[in-house]
């Protein structure tokens, strides 16, 4: 086979489209036709379009080839497990990298909808959740079915998540960490007067519901009153943590019904302050109780890596721009002494 360069004209060769390829990525333009680049993109609209179907064919030909063959379809070499298109590494590592990209995609959209609560200022991206302002997330109407769907695909979803950040720009949804969330509900749901009530020590006759939040309120005082982590002393939004049973495990119904019946069950409040003593139960707060449910299911790795990428593609735009405005500061300086050196030059000529 004839070679159509010798091999410096090659290396030559290389090395220019090399740089021109540098040159368009820095300034924005497609590194293929030249044209203007979209955003978060090296490539214009249109060559996205044909790099995107041309990959999907090659990758859809080598799926098929691997799953024929009966070998895993990432690695091509070893077999994949029974029932299965991976073998048992590449399944791991896949399902982590989707997980970890899950809780990227959630946390890039709280930065773009300001990445902190607009109640209390709280930046902890754990801690976050997306607010509707005009219904709440455990509604049992239409609302509610719309909501949790919409929690549900976050993190996958890209139009669910452009949705979401379109409304928040109309202001239909907003940041706010869980303990503002809880307080916001309690107070949607008509909460608010009674507590009110039971933090004043006032109690009316036939006023079940202060009588209640009052017995609740009680129990936390002799509890600490504040979170075993952070210390908030608001009880409104204070839980009793069980050391035990984790309230998202195959004990969810256990320990929810011993939550419904705390607040009439006089022995069963006896009972729990003996475990408080005992080191069974503690008072978290909704923030630190959703940071301590992550750990529980096996998400903090997951959450962790996703922050420290967030952390460096940060600090590589950052990188980005500020060499982009050092090459737009060195074009302007280049223009201003050339254009000075022909008017030099005209003059003398002249």
């Amino acid at each position: 086979m004839t070679k159509a360069y010798c091999e410096l004209c090659r290396v030559s060769e290389k090395n220019y489209k090399k740089q021109r390829r540098e040159y368009r990525k820095v300034n924005n333009i497609c590194v293929r036709c030249s044209q203007p680049a979209i955003t978060d993109s090296i490539y214009c609209i249109k060559c996205r379009e044909r790099t995107t179907i041309r990959s999907k064919k090659i990758d859809k030909k080598r799926y098929e080839i691997a799953k024929g063959k009966g070998i895993c379809v990432n690695c091509y070499q070893r077999p994949a497990k029974m029932g299965r298109v991976r073998c048992e590494g590449c399944t791991k590592s896949v399902a982590k990298s989707q997980s970890v990209l899950g809780w990227m995609n959630k946390f890039s959209l709280y930065l773009e909808m300001g990445g902190k609560c607009v109640a209390c200022g709280n930046h902890d991206l754990r801690i976050l959740v997306i607010d509707h302002v005009h219904y709440y997330n455990h509604h049992t109407g239409d609302n509610g079915k719309i909501w949790n769907k919409l929690m549900l695909n976050s993190k996958q979803s890209t139009r669910v998540r452009s949705e979401v950040l379109q409304g928040y720009k109309e202001g239909k949804y907003q940041l706010l960490c869980s303990n503002c969330n809880r307080l916001k509900e309690l107070k949607r749901i008509g909460c608010d007067p009674y507590i009110k009530l039971a933090l004043a020590h006032k109690y009316y006759p036939n006023d079940h519901r202060t009588y209640d939040w009052r017995n609740r309120f009680d129990l936390l005082k002799q509890m600490g009153g504040c979170c075993f982590d952070c210390g908030v002393r608001e009880l409104a939004a204070l839980e009793i943590h069980h050391s035990e049973l984790f309230h998202h495990s195959i004990y969810k119904k256990e320990w929810e019904s011993i939550r419904v019946k705390l607040r009439r069950n006089k022995n069963l409040r006896a009972e729990i302050l003996s475990g408080y003593k005992h080191g069974k139960y503690f008072l978290l707060c909704c923030n630190c109780n959703k940071r301590d449910a992550q750990k529980q299911r096996g998400s903090e790795p997951f959450i962790q890596e996703a922050l420290a990428r967030l952390e460096r593609s940060g600090n590589a735009n950052k990188e980005r721009n500020i060499t982009v405005d050092n090459y737009n500061l060195l074009q302007n300086i280049l223009v201003y002494i050339i254009s000075f050196l022909c008017i030099f030059i005209f003059r003398t000529l002249f």
